[in-house]
């Protein structure tokens, strides 16, 4: 799935047949200096799925990410990890 569009209004105001919804991804590559993704999501590749510009840095293969979906726009809000960790604050 391609998304030729900056526009994120569906994810801040969606109409009132749209649901938003969180789900969950597993990084298959990842581009950390463009932010060119491929996610994993159930077994459906989804590709360059915009992202919250302040995580893009810290992701890697192989990392969970949570995704913002409201209708058909799809945002990764950034990688699941966990707090205390050696492997919080790295890639």
């Amino acid at each position: 799935m391609a998304f030729a569009s900056d526009d994120l209004t569906p994810l801040l105001a969606p109409s009132p047949k749209d649901d938003v919804k969180l789900r969950a991804g597993v990084v298959v590559s990842w581009d950390s200096a463009t932010a060119s993704n491929e996610i994993d999501v159930d077994g459906v590749i989804l590709t360059d799925v915009p992202v919250l510009s302040t995580t893009a840095p810290l992701i890697a293969p192989g990392d969970v990410v949570q995704l913002l979906v409201s209708g058909r726009s799809w945002l990764v809000l950034g990688r699941v990890m966990t707090p205390g960790t050696p492997t919080a604050n790295s890639p």
